[in-house]
C-alpha cells in the first residue's frame, strides 16, 4: 500500500501529468453534476422518463459515430493545441444549457448534448494518445490506474455534489460550474509542454485512409486483436448488468429499487481498487492469460449474480466484478499504449472508444431484449454463456501469443 502512495506521489512530482490530472479531475466531477442537473431537467420540464432516456442516448451516439474519426484528428493535429480547443468549445455548450432550462425547449438541450459529446469524443483519444509523451513508459501502467482512480471518485461525488447544488442553486448554477471546470481544465493543459513528432502532411481525401491506418495497427497483431475483443465483452456485461440488476434485485432478491444505487456503487468500489491492482500485476504477469482470466472473472459474476438468490451475495460478486474491470481496463489501454506506434496512437484509441460503445450497446440491447422474454436467471445466463463462447474462439485464435513473455508487437510502421 504503502509502496503504491510512493509510485502515485512520484508520478504527481511530473509537472506535465500533475497539470492534465488535476484538469481532468475538476472537468469529470463537473460533467456527473452535469449528467443529474441534465435528468433533473428532462423530468422538470416533460414528466416523461422516456425524455430522460433519450437524453441518455445522445450522450452514447458520439461515442458510436465519431470516436474512430476523433482518433484521426488527434493524430493529425497536435494533442495539446486540440485539447484545449474542445475544452473551450464544450465550455461554451455547458454554459447555453442554461439556455434551453430557461426556454422550456428540451430539445436544446439534447442538441447541446450531442454537441458536448462528439467533442468528447475527439477529446477523449486526444487525451489517451498524449500521456506515453508526458509520463515514462514504465509509469503508464500507474498513470492509467490514478486517471481510472480519479474517474470513479467523480462518479460517487459528482452526482452528490450536484444534487446539493441544485436543492440550493437550481440546475442553471451546476451548468455555469460545469463551464467553468472545462475552462480551468484547458487553462491547465496550456501550461503543459508536450513533445510530439512531427504533423506529416495531408492529402486531401485521406480521412478514411487514415482511419484504415489506424485499425491495421490494432487489428493486424492477434495479441492485441485479444485485447479489444476483451475490452467489447467488458463493456457488453457492464450494460446487461445495468438493465438487469433491478429486475434481479426486486424479483428473485426480493429487494427494493432504492437500493438499486448501492448495488452500482459496489462495481464503482471494485474498480477502484483493481486500477491499481492491475497496474501491478500489469508489471508481473503476461499480459493476455491476465487478461484472459480476468474477463472470463466479469463472466463469471455477471452468471453468479444472475443464479444467486442473496443479496449479501450479490454484493460481493459486483464488487469483484469491478476489480476485475480495473484490471482489464489498466492492462488493455496500457499495452495499447506501450505497443503502438506515436504516429497512430490517437486512432487507436478513438477505435478502442468505439469498439467499448460497440459493447456497451450490445449488452444494452441484449439485456432489453432477453428480459422480456426470460427470467432474469436465464437472460444473464443466456449472455454469459455468449460470452464464453467469444473469450474461447478469441483463446483458440491467439493461442501461439499466449506463450509471449509481452505482446510483442513492433511499433514500426
Amino acid at each position: 500500500m504503502l509502496g503504491t502512495l510512493r509510485q502515485y506521489g512520484s508520478l504527481l512530482q511530473n509537472q506535465n501529468y500533475r497539470l492534465l490530472f488535476i484538469g481532468q479531475a475538476l472537468s469529470q466531477l463537473g460533467d456527473w453534476m452535469n449528467r443529474v442537473a441534465l435528468l433533473v431537467l428532462a423530468y422538470r420540464l416533460t414528466g416523461s422518463p422516456i425524455a430522460v432516456a433519450l437524453l441518455q442516448l445522445a450522450t452514447l451516439l458520439p461515442r458510436v459515430l465519431v470516436s474512430p474519426f476523433g482518433g484521426v484528428l488527434a493524430d493529425r493535429y497536435p494533442k495539446r493545441l486540440l485539447m484545449i480547443a474542445l475544452d473551450l468549445l464544450r465550455a461554451l455548450l455547458a454554459v447555453s444549457l442554461i439556455f434551453a432550462g430557461s426556454s422550456g425547449q428540451l430539445w436544446l438541450a439534447g442538441v447541446t448534448l450531442l454537441l458536448m459529446h462528439s467533442f468528447a469524443a475527439i477529446f477523449n483519444p486526444a487525451r489517451g494518445a498524449v500521456l506515453p509523451a508526458l509520463v515514462p513508459r514504465e509509469q503508464l501502467g500507474t498513470a492509467n490506474a490514478l486517471n481510472d482512480i480519479t474517474g470513479q471518485s467523480a462518479f460517487f461525488i459528482g452526482p452528490a455534489i450536484g444534487g446539493w447544488i441544485i436543492a440550493t442553486g437550481g440546475t442553471n448554477a451546476v451548468f455555469l460550474i460545469n463551464g467553468a471546470t472545462f475552462v480551468v481544465s484547458a487553462l491547465l493543459i496550456a501550461l503543459m509542454r508536450v513533445e510530439e513528432p512531427a504533423r506529416r502532411g495531408v492529402a486531401q481525401g485521406a480521412l478514411f485512409r487514415e482511419l484504415r491506418e489506424g485499425w491495421q495497427a490494432l487489428y493486424a497483431h492477434s495479441p492485441l486483436r485479444f485485447l479489444l475483443g476483451a475490452l467489447f465483452l467488458e463493456a457488453l456485461v457492464a450494460l446487461a448488468l445495468t438493465v438487469l440488476l433491478l429486475p434481479i434485485l426486486t424479483g428473485p432478491l426480493g429487494g427494493r429499487d432504492e437500493q438499486l444505487g448501492l448495488l452500482l456503487a459496489m462495481v464503482g468500489v471494485g474498480t477502484m481498487i483493481g486500477a491499481p491492482l492491475g497496474a501491478w500485476l500489469f508489471g508481473r504477469f503476461r499480459p493476455l492469460p491476465l487478461i484472459a482470466i480476468a474477463a472470463l472473472g466479469i463472466v463469471a459474476t455477471m452468471a453468479a449474480i444472475g443464479l444467486s438468490r442473496s443479496f449479501l451475495f450479490v454484493i460481493l460478486a459486483l464488487f469483484v466484478n469491478g476489480v476485475l474491470t480495473g484490471i482489464t481496463d489498466i492492462a488493455v489501454i496500457t499495452t495499447v499504449q506501450r505497443t503502438v506506434a506515436e504516429d497512430k496512437i490517437g486512432r487507436a484509441f478513438g477505435l478502442m472508444f468505439w469498439i467499448l460503445a460497440l459493447g456497451q450497446i450490445t449488452g444494452a440491447l441484449g439485456g432489453s431484449i432477453l428480459i422480456r422474454y426470460a427470467t432474469p436467471a436465464i437472460a444473464v445466463l443466456a449472455l454469459s454463456g455468449l460470452c464464453v463462447a467469444i473469450i474461447a474462439g478469441l483463446v483458440y485464435a491467439t493461442r501461439r501469443d499466449f506463450r509471449a513473455a509481452t505482446p510483442g508487437v513492433s511499433t514500426a510502421d
